[in-house]
C-alpha cells in the first residue's frame, strides 16, 4: 500500500511562512481586481501546462504550436532557440505571463498571493494532474495528433484522479478562506460564485458557508 505523502517541519514552516505572506497580500488588493485575476491566472496555467506537454513530448516547439503561441502571445518568442529547449521554453513561458498578464499584481506586491491560492484552487489541481497523467502516456505512446488547447483545458477541468483530502487538509483550507472571506465581506453583501465554488470544494464536513 503506497504511504501517503506528509509534509517534513521544514517544509509545514515553509508553508506556513508563505500562507502568512499570502494572507498579509490579499488585504492589498480589491476584491474585484483579484476575482479578475484568479478567474484569469487559472486559464494562462492550463496553458502553460499544455505547452509543456506537448513541448517535452515532442523535445521541441511543433510549428503549429509555435503559431498558436505567437497569436495567443504576442512578443513572447523572441529567441526561437528557446523553442527547441523543453524546459527553458516553460520556464521562460511562466516568467511571462508573471511579468506581462499579471505584471500590475508583481508590481503592486499581490502576485505571491494569486499564485499561492490560485493553485490551491481544485480546477487547478484537476489540470496539474492531468498535466501528470498526459506526460507518462504521452512518454509510453507519443500521439499522432494532439487536442488543441481548449479541448485540453477541458479535458483537464474534468480530470479526476482518485485523490482523497482529507479533514486536515480541509480544516487547512477553510481557515485560509475564512481570512479571505472576512476581507471579502465588508466589501459587498452579496456572495460571489467565485466564493461558493471555493467553499463547496473544501469539504462536505466543512461547513458551506464562510460567515
Amino acid at each position: 500500500m503506497k504511504r501517503k505523502w506528509r509534509p517534513t517541519k521544514l517544509e509545514r514552516r515553509v508553508h506556513g511562512i508563505a500562507r502568512r505572506r499570502a494572507t498579509k497580500q490579499l488585504m492589498r488588493v480589491p476584491w474585484d481586481r483579484f476575482q479578475k485575476a484568479y478567474e484569469e491566472y487559472l486559464r494562462w496555467e492550463a496553458l502553460a501546462l499544455w505547452v509543456r506537454a506537448v513541448v517535452e513530448t515532442e523535445g521541441s516547439a511543433p510549428s503549429w504550436l509555435v503559431a498558436t503561441l505567437k497569436k495567443r502571445c504576442p512578443g513572447f518568442i523572441e529567441n526561437e532557440a528557446v523553442l527547441n529547449e523543453p524546459r527553458l521554453l516553460g520556464l521562460r513561458f511562466h516568467e511571462w505571463i508573471y511579468s506581462q498578464i499579471f505584471g500590475l499584481a508583481k508590481q503592486d506586491g499581490w502576485l505571491d498571493a494569486l499564485l499561492f491560492y490560485g493553485v490551491r484552487d481544485l480546477r487547478s489541481q484537476s489540470t496539474w494532474a492531468y498535466w501528470e497523467h498526459c506526460g507518462q502516456e504521452w512518454d509510453r505512446k507519443r500521439p499522432s495528433s494532439y487536442s488543441d488547447f481548449e479541448e485540453w483545458s477541458r479535458l483537464a477541468r474534468n480530470y479526476n484522479p482518485c485523490q482523497e483530502t482529507s479533514v486536515a487538509d480541509a480544516v487547512e483550507q477553510y481557515v485560509e478562506w475564512k481570512a479571505f472571506a472576512c476581507w471579502f465581506q465588508p466589501l459587498s453583501g452579496a456572495r460571489t460564485e467565485l466564493l461558493r465554488r471555493i467553499t463547496s470544494q473544501v469539504h462536505p464536513a466543512i461547513p458551506h458557508r464562510l460567515d
